[in-house]
C-alpha cells in the first residue's frame, strides 16, 4: 500500500499549539509534515506534487485557496459551504466540515480513485478558466465594501 503524508500548510497561529501537542501525542510526527508559510511563488509546485488539497473550513469569503488548487491541477475536497461551492460548482468533492467519517470517506475516495483524480484535475483547471481578474476584483470589492460598512 502506498505510504500518504499530511502535509499543513500555513503560519503558527495563537490556536495552533493543541495541534502539535495531539500529533506528538498519537506519535504521527513522521506522517505529518508542518511547512510553516509557504510563498505564493512555490505553492503551485506544492499542489502539483499533491494526491490531493483537502480544505475543511467552516467560513470562507472568496475560495483563493480552491481555486489554487484547480488551477494547478490538484483534486480537491473541500467544505460544503456556499462560498466555496461558488468557486469550485461541481468539481471538488464536497464534505461536512464537522464529520470526521465525511471527510475520512472523500479523502478515501479520491485517493482510491486514479480516474478519478484525473478526471477532477481536469474539470478543476477548466472550471478556474472562468475566473477572470474582473471577476476577482468585483470579488475583492465586495469584501471591502462589507468591512468599511461595518
Amino acid at each position: 500500500a502506498h505510504q500518504y503524508r499530511l502535509v499543513v500548510v500555513g503560519a503558527k497561529g495563537w490556536k495552533t499549539e493543541g495541534v502539535f501537542q495531539t500529533v506528538e501525542k498519537l506519535e504521527l510526527t513522521d506522517s505529518i509534515t508542518f511547512t510553516g508559510f509557504i510563498p505564493d511563488d512555490e505553492l503551485c509546485a506544492l499542489y502539483r506534487s499533491a494526491t490531493l488539497f483537502c480544505y475543511p473550513t467552516f467560513d470562507e469569503g472568496f475560495g483563493l485557496p480552491v481555486l489554487e488548487a484547480m488551477a494547478c491541477g490538484c483534486p480537491v475536497v473541500a467544505s460544503k459551504i456556499p462560498a466555496i461551492e461558488e468557486v469550485g460548482g461541481d468539481v471538488p468533492l464536497y464534505i461536512d466540515p464537522k464529520s470526521k467519517q465525511s471527510m475520512a470517506s472523500a479523502l478515501q475516495t479520491v485517493v482510491g480513485d486514479d480516474d478519478l483524480r484525473e478526471s477532477m484535475a481536469r474539470q478543476g483547471k477548466e472550471r478556474v478558466r472562468r475566473f477572470s481578474w474582473d471577476r476577482a476584483a468585483l470579488e475583492v470589492s465586495k469584501v471591502i465594501e462589507r468591512v468599511i460598512g461595518s
